[in-house]
């Protein structure tokens, strides 16, 4: 009978646990991209903080060096979710690809440093490096340049460069200028490679940067994944907030340190400047906002399709997690 009962211990046991096991909620891999620059700052914070208290995602993060490298990667499916520039969103609705525009968490945060003191007019005749030219930094400079009456092309040139050589490119003298996300300008600051281009402020300081776009049917068929999502979001958002109030960045550094790499000294000082106008508070983009950037887009040949803008933008998950 010992045996016997023995068996009938192991098979209940078995049972137990395999009801215990479907019992458990099924956490679904979502696969989120994203870039060493200071606007990327609330995934990797949310990622660290929170992704072992996630039920409904399991979050995996990958690391790109350039918004055309992100966008390939969203394009061929590779990653679901990432925070990216409103025209390449933009893009990659108009040519079919499935996708919903579903908040942001931060506004500003990118800045024009030049070699050489002066305002906009000393740009006149010089290479300005940016992320790309399909991306907010572009629309920016361009409303900025026409507002001192410089035409691309014909009185300043941009070129795309990648966060990984940018440094570089800049100390050889390959470039006059940048206008890239935080910390670059910073940076250049720091290494006495650069200043801040004057009176900048009020067309490209605290504007709408990049913004969270998810795959349309990753969306639909795991919304509790997304939510929770960006719930660790808008928590990283406060996080970095407070510490900035009440620590001057340290622990946001700290953090930062295995993910985009940066001094930490540097990113406290960039942060703590709100260098761009930099903020981090989760919210869905004023359409007139987007409509105007789409407007732009078109008028620089950024795009040459029709956007749906109510397709596009999918209001609802941050409403679902009362934001």
């Amino acid at each position: 009978m010992a045996p016997l009962l023995t068996v009938s211990l192991f098979v209940v046991l078995c049972l137990i646990q395999a009801a215990a096991m479907a019992a458990e909620p099924t956490r679904q891999p979502l696969r989120v991209g994203y870039l060493p620059a200071l606007s990327q700052l609330p995934i990797v914070v949310a990622y660290e903080n929170d992704r072992m208290n996630h039920v409904a995602a399991q979050v995996q993060i990958s690391r790109y060096n350039s918004f055309t490298a992100l966008e390939a990667a969203f394009r061929v499916g590779a990653i679901d979710f990432a925070s990216l520039p409103v025209p390449l969103v933009f893009a990659m609705a108009a040519d079919g690809h499935q996708v919903r525009l579903v908040g942001a968490d931060h506004v500003g945060g990118s800045r024009l440093v030049a070699a050489k003191q002066g305002d906009v007019q000393s740009l006149k005749g010089k290479l300005i490096g940016l992320p790309g030219l399909d991306t907010n930094e572009n629309i920016y400079l361009s409303r900025l340049m026409q507002a001192g009456k410089l035409r691309p092309g014909l009185e300043y040139k941009t070129i795309r460069i990648t966060f990984s050589t940018v440094m570089n490119d800049f100390k050889a003298g390959k470039l006059d200028a940048l206008y890239l996300p935080e910390p670059y300008g910073t940076m250049a600051e720091i290494e006495k490679m650069a200043v801040a281009v004057d009176n900048q402020e009020e067309l490209t300081g605290g504007k709408l940067d990049t913004v969270w776009v998810v795959r349309a049917d990753y969306l639909k068929g795991h919304p509790a994944a997304v939510d929770e999502w960006l719930k660790s979001l808008a928590s990283g958002c406060r996080f970095i907030e407070d510490d900035i109030a009440k620590l001057g960045a340290r622990q946001t550094g700290i953090i930062q340190a295995g993910y985009l790499k940066f001094p930490a000294e540097t990113v406290s000082k960039a942060l703590q400047g709100k260098a761009g106008g930099l903020q981090y508070a989760p919210l869905m983009p004023e359409t007139k906002v987007l409509e105007k950037i789409l407007e732009d887009a078109g008028q620089l040949k950024i795009l040459t399709k029709s956007v749906d803008l109510k397709t596009l933008v999918d209001p609802q998950p941050l409403k679902r997690i009362g934001l």
